[in-house]
C-alpha cells in the first residue's frame, strides 16, 4: 500500500475585499471556474488579476 502524504499548502496572507462585478463577468467568471474545474471563483480571479498584473503594458 502506498503511504497517505499530505502536502503542506503555501501559507499565504489573504484579505478579504468586496468587488462588484458586472452580471455578465460574473456568468462568464463562473461557467470558466465549473468548466474547468477550478478550485474555487477567490483563485480563479487572483490569477486573472496576477495575469493581467504581470502582463500589463502602459501606453504613455
Amino acid at each position: 500500500m502506498q503511504d497517505f502524504i499530505i502536502n503542506k499548502r503555501e501559507i499565504k496572507k489573504y484579505i478579504p475585499f468586496t468587488l462588484r462585478l458586472e452580471e455578465e463577468l460574473y456568468e462568464k467568471s463562473k461557467k470558466i471556474v465549473v468548466d474547468n474545474d477550478a478550485k474555487s471563483m477567490n483563485q480563479f480571479f487572483n490569477e486573472c488579476i496576477k495575469f493581467a498584473i504581470d502582463n500589463l503594458k502602459i501606453e504613455k
